[in-house]
């Protein structure tokens, strides 16, 4: 009989185990604060995606055969009888605490072997020890003893020398949950963002295979452009923050109920644009003891505001897990919010976030106009204004700035008709109305919505005037080929001949566009789909994914062969962005753009979108592709014929 026993209910293995934890980067976040407990400087997590396997070792104290039975297989147990662990280079608070964390490794693996070498004083090796944890064995075991449980199932132990590790521990994971070989980069960023103490720094690094993770992959440092920071981890974080436009150091004191002091550490930052952003990203994290345990802070608070679109942060807290009770959740994800030290704690971020409001605005506001008067032009204009007018133009071309438009050609435009805007609004001595915007001044609020709907309308105006004289003169070119070259060169970076709303992409976008079109092109085609092709795009626009297929003018093309080949494409890129963004039900369209009607020509238009529907996608030949175009923007100037005095001085000029 093995001297590696386990005790463990049903129940327990199903929620504290396989689903208490949401995400492959939760499950391995809980073994590597193991390791940190354990006073391991070093993490090594290997993924292998040729054999499914995952192993994660650490150069830590290992364990003896006492603390195997005692403390690992002894579900429960309870880390915080030892107030501080000391390591050879300082003491550490140990992160676990509800002892249940090691079995949120059968959340993503069946099959767990543990093998642990402990050293003696002298560095020797002291004690190996190795088991092995079958999920499907422990619940055939739970089903066979389902009235003596206390009878313990008996765990495979692993030779002696089959354990190669010097010293520490080292966990193999087998039998994964499908995909979880495909996680690494997405799990070097969740496991950056989970931690607070990893480094050189802190005697605490951890590698994915190989390569060691850093708060570089943390990936949004270099796109915040405002920092509120405080205490001493704000200050490490403000040297990674290499673009900031501006800063400020702010009071980090909190005073519980009981009247002692504590200090908060850490810091809010804002990102220029809000596609800087990435889903699911606009969070505050809160850390304790070096680790995460509350994803989102900012979800407990009014963020109502419009600056907290923009906001991102990490907040580190000693005393929401210390010595007293236990204020975390079962999976130590988050903190139980009625609890008061967690309720101060908000209190504080609430503050902190109040205050942003406004000195967000008015740096957004100075950085506008500084970037604005970039043109020469603007700058004469700007620098003709008396005070107040100045201060009101800042505020004009602060909001101008939150416009989603990143071609300069564009801004150009939407800046000349600003200005022309605040001309007429100063004569009419409506410029207050540009400090009104408050709940509390409900009507002027709308009022002025109003004017910058208006504003709006004569921009999109002249953009869709400017589009159309272009499609019409196009439209008149009598050579095809000239045509369809034109199409080919042009049509991916202007989508709006697709689709008026389907406006150019922003940098994120285009970093996954990157990704994502190796894969589509590396579709296997027939020789016959391969010389009809031209070229094969990939854009997301408008919460779309975006494929555009351009054939070539003279290629034959048969209906139900476009149809399998669509099919490929809509596969291949479900799958990649499945694995590689996590994002499980993409908004897909296909569009194929072909020299004519699909054959069998007999075919009606009625069949051929039946067929492509289920697929969402869709067929256009140039020529049609043009003629739509057309038809859209006349549609819209039709509708929008009411000019009105911002609109009839910018159509005078």
């Amino acid at each position: 009989m093995s001297k590696y026993n386990l005790s463990i209910s049903m129940n327990v293995l199903e929620n504290l185990g396989e689903n208490l934890y949401s995400s492959t980067p939760a499950v391995i976040a809980e073994t590597i604060a193991n390791s940190y407990d354990a006073n391991a400087t070093k993490v090594e997590i290997n993924i292998d995606t040729e054999t499914g396997i995952i192993t994660i070792k650490d150069d830590g104290d290992g364990m003896d055969e006492e603390e195997c039975k005692k403390k690992y297989l002894n579900v429960g147990y309870h880390r915080r009888e030892d107030k501080k662990i000391k390591t050879k280079k300082g003491g550490r608070l140990v992160m676990g605490r509800k002892g249940i964390g090691k079995l949120s490794l059968f959340a993503i693996a069946k099959n767990i072997e543990i093998h642990s070498v402990m050293l003696d004083e002298e560095g020797k090796i002291k004690e190996k020890n190795g088991f092995i944890m079958n999920k499907d064995k422990i619940k055939k075991h739970i089903k066979s003893e389902p009235k003596n449980l206390d009878k313990n199932l008996s765990l495979d132990a692993v030779e002696k020398d089959k354990i190669t590790i010097d010293k520490g521990t080292k966990i193999i994971l087998t039998d994964l949950k499908k995909g979880l070989t495909k996680t690494e980069t997405f799990l070097r960023k969740r496991l950056a963002r989970k931690f607070s103490v990893l480094g050189k720094k802190n005697h605490f690094q951890v590698y994915v295979n190989g390569e060691e993770i850093s708060i570089k992959d943390r990936d949004y440092f270099s796109k915040i452009q405002y920092l509120w920071y405080f205490g001493n981890y704000g200050e490490e974080s403000l040297k990674q923050c290499k673009n900031l436009d501006n800063k400020e150091k702010i009071n980090n004191e909190v005073i519980l109920n009981d009247g002692k002091k504590y200090f908060i550490e850490g810091w809010i930052g804002t990102v220029h644009e809000r596609s800087n952003l990435e889903e699911g990203n606009n969070t505050i994290v809160l850390h304790s003891r070096g680790k995460s345990v509350h994803d989102n802070l900012l979800g407990n608070i009014d963020n109502s505001g419009f600056v907290t679109k923009y906001l991102i942060g990490e907040i580190t807290a000693s005393f929401l897990d210390d010595d007293r009770e236990d204020i975390t959740t079962s999976d130590r994800q988050n903190i139980q919010e009625n609890n008061e030290r967690f309720e101060k704690m908000r209190d504080f971020v609430r503050e902190v976030i109040n205050n942003i409001r406004k000195q967000w605005q008015e740096w957004r506001e100075d950085n506008s106009i500084k970037k604005a008067c970039e043109i020469s032009a603007i700058k004469t204009w700007f620098d003709s204004l008396g005070p107040d007018n100045k201060r009101y133009a800042k505020q004009l071309f602060g909001k101008i700035d939150r416009f989603p438009i990143s071609n300069e050609e564009y801004k150009r435009v939407l800046y000349k008709n600003a200005i022309l805007a605040f001309q007429t609004l100063a004569v009419s001595n409506n410029l207050s109305k540009l400090e009104n915007i408050s709940p509390e001044q409900f009507e002027p609020f709308l009022e002025l919505l109003a004017e910058i709907d208006q504003l709006e309308a004569v921009h999109y105006h002249d953009i869709v005037k400017g589009r159309l004289k272009v499609l019409e003169e196009f439209e008149g070119l009598v050579d095809k080929n000239v045509k369809e070259k034109v199409l080919q060169k042009y049509l991916f970076n202007h989508l709006w001949l697709l689709d008026p709303s389907w406006e150019r992409t922003d940098s994120e976008s285009s970093r996954m566009e990157k990704t994502v079109i190796k894969d589509i092109k590396n579709v296997k085609l027939t020789k016959e789909e391969s010389l009809a092709r031209l070229d094969i795009y990939y854009r997301t626009a408008a919460g779309k994914h975006i494929i555009i297929e351009l054939k070539k003018s003279d290629a034959y093309v048969n209906l139900f062969d476009l149809q399998k080949q669509l099919d490929k494409y809509r596969t291949a890129l479900t799958k990649c962005l499945n694995q590689k963004f996590q994002i499980e039900v993409p908004n897909i369209e296909i569009i194929s753009i072909l020299g004519s009607r699909p054959n069998p020509k007999e075919k009606s238009e009625r069949f051929i979108k039946q067929l492509l529907d289920p697929l969402d996608a869709r067929y256009l030949t140039y020529d049609k592709l043009i003629e739509k175009a057309c038809m859209s923007y006349k549609e819209f100037l039709e509708k929008n014929k009411a000019i009105s005095k911002i609109q009839e001085l910018v159509e005078s000029i």
